[in-house]
């Protein structure tokens, strides 16, 4: 395993290594709508050409850029270009309204913002149009490039829509005529020699948003120092190097595919291989076709993609013929009896005979189908992965392991491992990290080198976001094991204080109420200052937020749409109705208290989502605004009693 940038103290010293000595090995591929391949050597001549093109631009060492656009080469590139330059990069979510969109460019004061032709680029002259008209004091916004979308040729040196934004603001330009600006700049390898020099371990690189669940997104400024350790720190745990694939989907606004798919590769010099820009669509099945043709070595995912993959998986085994079914169901009993045996202090798991026997007749084709056959760690982040999906994985052969982490800890704080896991736990802290419980709050607590030392241009939030003895306030609510494994119980913030003065962590109570209700995406607790507790149902639903699919649609063939099933739940002994409440019953089961049980349900008549704001778009539940849209029919569950 290569650990040549093990001394690097920079990330543009880094990814300089890297080039020469993988200069040949493939880095970046992208298969779809249009091939396009790239070594080491060309992605670096690539960015630094981004590079000297910002420093023809005249943009300054420090100031920021903003990114948006769909996962491909182009936004790595301007990405890379930036951090060569000295400049600070940050991403825009692809799917960010107009509105998000201009409050990202305002708040992080980007002097250049690139963005992909197409939708992603008419949002984006929008929104930049949208905070010019509004003289917003701190915006800095010089320059507009437009890269050309993933429908059109890589190669294509015209932008199509830029000739009707050059027409709305002259600030706009296309990708080709933004890297001839660095082709007339003499001296431009000598600035960016310079600007390397310059920089240190210990300025800010790159900045990342927080999703705002509850408000405003902060913007976090991450060292070299913080990024490089936390590279560093997985490269040891996990013991990937330069001959790994990954593949790149999940949005790279996000920590955990700037870490993943941006950083990861250019320091450690492995490939890595975009899925469709359709991936995260409901209903689409292109990353799994992705997975078939790459087969990467590890694989990230946020609880909703685990989730549809076990959905697509039990659609198929359920088509089988019966004799199938009935080996495929021995199979897998096989396999999750086996698998559980295998916890910390257990070593790797090692099969027994039978399991051995189950995997190599049903399971292993399976993970081949999926393309994981050859994944050495299967990893979920961003939120806990529900005991069921856990379960039904390990059945499968699959332990994915949990990954608690923030933006403000770039990225990573605790891992489960296959060789020290602790179902249910969030696992380990990476070594080198301290962590503590606060004995009043039981707040997490954390310090370390991947811990950032302030948000962007705002000194109060960071003020606050430290205790007086340097320790970062991660705002959950934890416990830690005799063996150091943490457990999280909850959101310091969303913790509810009921009438009686009973506290009340929402997350665990909402989970049982998912499990117990098959036809529930997401589930939102309510009892703050009230006398008990109840809850809002969003169910499953088509992309249009509203016609039922799933286990929602067979709860009552005669209900089509979710505000049909709000209507209906209300109705004493219809089938919604009974539904709702044995399901209240069933999670109430597991409720540790009286205090803790959900007495009433109501069913929104249309699914959170991201593009009504109820959800940020890492798919958290944005509490405040649920119930402030919701505040009438909340308070009807609580007329009365």
């Amino acid at each position: 395993m290569s650990t040549a940038n093990n001394l690097s103290s920079t990330l543009p010293e880094a990814f300089q290594h890297t080039a020469e000595r993988h200069g040949s090995r493939t880095a970046l591929v992208q298969y779809r709508p249009n091939a396009c391949h790239y070594t080491y050597a060309e992605y670096y001549e690539a960015c630094v050409d981004v590079a000297r093109a910002l420093v023809a631009l005249g943009v300054e060492p420090g100031a920021t850029v903003a990114i948006f656009g769909s996962n491909s080469p182009k936004y790595l590139i301007a990405y890379w270009g930036a951090l060569l330059a000295g400049v600070l990069p940050y991403g825009i979510y692809p799917t960010s309204s107009e509105a998000s969109c201009r409050q990202l460019l305002e708040l992080g004061r980007c002097v250049v913002a690139f963005g992909e032709d197409g939708d992603c680029g008419m949002r984006l002259v929008a929104a930049a149009a949208a905070a010019a008209a509004a003289a917003f004091p701190d915006l800095k916004l010089k320059h507009l490039v437009l890269w050309p979308s993933t429908a059109t040729s890589p190669d294509d040196d015209t932008v199509s829509q830029t000739k009707t934004f050059a027409s709305m603001d002259t600030r706009v330009m296309s990708w080709h005529t933004f890297l001839n600006a660095g082709c007339s700049l003499d001296d431009g390898n000598i600035v960016l020699m310079h600007r390397h020099r310059a920089q240190n371990a210990d300025q800010a690189a790159l900045i990342v948003f927080t999703s705002g669940t509850s408000g405003t997104p902060k913007a976090v400024a991450l060292s070299h120092r913080n990024v490089l350790f936390v590279i560093e720190s997985a490269r040891r745990l996990v013991q990937f190097d330069e001959t790994w694939r990954g593949v790149s989907y999940l949005p790279l606004s996000h920590v955990a595919a700037t870490m993943l798919d941006i950083i990861g590769p250019a320091i450690v010099g492995f490939s890595l291989h975009f899925a469709d820009p359709d991936v995260l669509q409901p209903g689409s099945r292109s990353l799994v076709r992705t997975l078939r043709a790459v087969r990467p070595d590890f694989f990230v995912g946020v609880p909703r993609v685990w989730e549809r993959i076990a959905e697509q998986l039990q659609e198929v085994a359920a088509s089988q013929p019966a004799p199938i079914r009935h080996v495929s169901t021995w199979a897998k009993r096989v396999m999750f009896s086996d698998i559980q045996r295998w916890e910390y202090p257990q070593a790797d798991w090692c099969p027994s005979w039978s399991a051995w026997l189950a995997d190599r007749l049903v399971l292993w084709p399976i993970r081949r189908a999926l393309g994981l056959d050859r994944a050495r760690i299967l990893i979920s982040s961003a939120a806990p992965l529900g005991p069921e999906t856990l379960d039904y994985f390990s059945s499968l052969g699959m332990r994915i392991c949990d990954l608690y982490g923030m933006t403000e800890c770039t990225g990573p704080i605790a891992i489960n491992l296959p060789r020290a896991y602790r179902r249910g736990s969030s696992g380990r802290p990476l070594p080198g990290t301290c962590v503590r419980v606060d004995a009043e709050t039981s707040e997490l607590q954390v310090q370390g080198s991947h811990v950032f030392k302030a948000y962007f241009n705002d000194p109060a939030s960071t003020a606050v976001a430290f205790t007086s003895d340097g320790f970062f306030r991660t705002g959950d609510l934890a416990t830690i094991d005799r063996d150091g494994f943490i457990w999280i119980t909850g959101r310091l913030k969303e913790l509810i204080v009921t009438a009686g003065g009973e506290n009340i962590a929402p997350a665990p109570l909402e989970r049982a109420l998912e499990s117990a209700m098959p036809a529930v995406a997401r589930a939102m607790v309510i009892g703050d200052r009230r006398k008990f507790l109840s809850c809002l149902l969003s169910l499953q639903t088509a992309p249009d937020g509203e016609t039922l699919i799933g286990e929602a649609a067979a709860v009552d063939d005669a209900t089509r749409t979710a505000a049909d099933a709000s209507a209906e739940a209300a109705v004493l002994g219809t089938p919604w109705n009974r539904y709702v409440e044995q399901g209240l019953a069933k999670a109430n089961r597991q409720a540790v208290s009286r205090a803790a049980q959900v007495r009433k349900a109501w069913i929104v008549p249309r699914a959170f989502s991201v593009e009504d704001q109820t959800l940020t778009p890492t798919l958290k539940l944005r509490r405040a605004f649920i119930e402030a849209r919701y505040a009438a029919q909340i308070q009807r569950l609580y007329a009365g009693g």
